[in-house]
């Protein structure tokens, strides 16, 4: 289900962390972490 919703939302993506349930953030921080700097990378506003 989780995949179809993903689906719908433009440039949505869906990652999964082997190993982990529902607090994610705290079970794997350095992988949500990489996966939210990447977003943020993608979504940042060019300065200049």
């Amino acid at each position: 289900m989780l995949r179809e919703i993903a689906g719908t939302v433009p440039d949505g993506r869906l990652i999964v962390v082997p190993g982990t349930a529902h607090l994610l953030n705290a079970e794997d921080p350095d992988s949500v972490n990489a996966a939210l700097g990447k977003h943020l990378e993608n979504c940042a506003v060019p300065r200049g």
